[in-house]
């Protein structure tokens, strides 16, 4: 039985294209998960007052923004993916 050279070869357009899908739906749930906890942090913010006694609070209301910051960014990665991903399967359609 020969072997295959596996490391040149190109995923089927079937399978970019549901990849592609697959990163959409995961950039639309990050941004929701990042809009919602961007929300809860805003409503967080606001009802609890800065004082000595919560440190440990503060500490976790800083913490949704970071979490909410780091998020976004994420997804703006995996937009920046889902975009290479949508090119490689234009650029293999005209090739044909």
């Amino acid at each position: 039985m020969p072997i295959r050279n596996t490391k040149n070869r190109k995923p089927a357009p079937q399978k970019v294209a549901a990849a592609v899908s697959q990163s959409k739906e995961v950039v639309e749930e990050i941004r929701d998960a990042a809009h919602d906890l961007a929300v809860a942090h805003a409503v967080l913010q606001k009802t609890i007052p800065d004082s000595p006694k919560a440190p440990d609070v503060q500490g976790a209301v800083k913490r949704t923004a970071e979490v909410q910051q780091s998020l976004d960014k994420s997804a703006e990665k995996l937009e920046t993916v889902t975009a290479k991903l949508e090119d490689e399967l234009k650029d293999g359609a005209a090739k044909k």
